[in-house]
C-alpha cells in the first residue's frame, strides 16, 4: 500500500479575552450540544464549508476532531486520457449524488490547551477557524471562542542560542505584495524590513511607466544583521542582537535564519515542535484513525519529554 508523508505540528491555545479554558473542555461542551454533523458545519468568507465529520473524546487524553472542507456544488477538474492528438483540454465533472468534492481535511487532538494538527491540503488555520466558530455558535461561554493556536518554541533550539550566542540574523521580506497588509507588518521581519521596503518603493514609484508596482511581487528584500566582535562596544552589540533573536522566537516570526557564533544555523521552521510521519494513502488524504493514533503517540512523546510544560 502506498503511503503519504505528513507533518504533525504542535500548537498551544492562548485566550485573548477572558477565556479561562481549557480549550478541550470548550470543545467537548460544544460538540455535546451539537452531536449531529449537520449542526457542526460552518462556512468561511470564501464559501468553503468546514465540517466536523467525527468527534471523539478519550478520557485522560483529549478531544479528537476530523474536520473536512468542501465548496458546495463545486466541480472537479479531470484529465481525459487521449492518444494520437497533439493537445487536449481538461474537463470538469459534477460530484456524485449526495456528495461534495473535498478540498482538504485535518485531524486534530486537543488536550487541555495543547493541540496537535495533521492536515491534508488544508491550512491549520482552518482547524482554528472551525473550533472558534463551533464554540461560538454553540454558545458555550462568553468569549470562549476568543483564542488563537500559537507556535511554541523548541526549547532545545533556544538553549542552543543561549549557549552559543548570536552572530547574525537574516530576514526575507517581500517589497510589494498583497500580503503586506497590517497583520503581516506586525511580524518582526516586517517591522525591520517594512520601512526600508517603503523607501525603495518610493524610489521605484517615481517612474511608474517603467515598472508596474502591482507586478512587482517578485522583488524581495534580504536584510542581514551581523555581530562584529572586533569593533568597540561589542558587548552592547551582541546583547542587542541576542535580544532581537529572542524576541523573534517569542513572537513566532517567519522567514528568518539565525547563525550562532559557533557557526550553527537555526531557521524559523526549526523552532516549532513538529514531526514527520508516514501514513497509508486514502485517496488524496489519509485514514483518520491512523492519523489520530500517530497524533496521540506524538502528544504522549511530548508530554513525557516535558516539552508541554515549557
Amino acid at each position: 500500500m502506498s503511503e503519504r508523508i505528513k507533518t504533525m505540528t504542535y500548537r498551544r491555545a492562548q485566550f485573548i479575552i477572558d477565556g479561562k479554558g481549557p480549550l478541550e473542555t470548550y470543545l467537548v461542551d460544544a460538540h455535546t450540544r451539537r452531536p449531529h454533523i449537520e449542526n457542526r458545519t460552518i462556512e468561511d468568507e470564501h464559501q468553503m464549508v468546514l465540517e466536523c465529520r467525527e468527534f471523539k473524546h478519550k478520557a485522560g487524553v483529549g478531544a479528537f476532531l476530523h474536520i473536512a472542507a468542501y465548496t458546495p456544488g463545486e466541480q472537479a477538474s479531470v484529465v481525459p486520457r487521449l492518444k494520437g492528438v497533439s493537445s487536449g483540454d481538461i474537463k470538469t465533472v459534477e460530484p456524485p449524488d449526495g456528495c461534495e468534492f473535498m478540498d482538504g481535511d485535518t485531524m486534530v487532538l486537543v488536550a487541555g490547551n495543547h493541540a496537535i494538527i495533521c492536515s491534508s491540503g488544508l491550512h491549520e488555520k482552518h482547524a482554528e477557524r472551525y473550533m472558534c466558530r463551533i464554540i461560538e455558535t454553540a454558545g458555550v461561554e462568553q468569549h470562549a471562542e476568543k483564542f488563537s493556536l500559537c507556535k511554541t518554541a523548541d526549547v532545545n533550539k533556544i538553549a542552543l542560542l543561549n549557549r552559543q550566542g548570536v552572530k547574525s540574523i537574516s530576514l526575507n521580506a517581500s517589497l510589494y505584495s498583497a500580503t503586506m497588509d497590517h497583520l503581516e507588518r506586525t511580524t518582526v521581519s516586517k517591522k525591520l524590513g517594512g520601512g526600508i521596503a517603503d523607501q525603495l518603493l518610493a524610489l521605484i514609484s517615481r517612474d511608474q511607466e517603467q515598472i508596474d508596482l502591482e507586478q512587482a511581487e517578485n522583488l524581495s528584500l534580504k536584510l542581514t544583521l551581523s555581530f562584529d566582535r572586533r569593533r568597540n562596544g561589542a558587548a552592547f552589540g551582541r546583547e542587542k542582537l541576542e535580544s532581537l533573536a529572542k524576541r523573534m522566537v517569542e513572537e513566532d516570526d517567519d522567514g528568518f535564519t539565525i547563525e550562532t557564533l559557533s557557526g550553527e544555523s537555526v531557521k524559523s521552521d526549526d523552532i516549532i515542535l513538529k514531526k514527520k510521519i508516514s501514513l497509508p494513502k486514502f485517496g488524496k488524504t489519509v485514514y483518520c484513525c491512523d492519523a489520530w493514533r500517530e497524533i496521540e503517540n506524538y502528544y504522549l512523546e511530548l508530554k513525557q519529554g516535558g516539552l508541554l510544560e515549557q
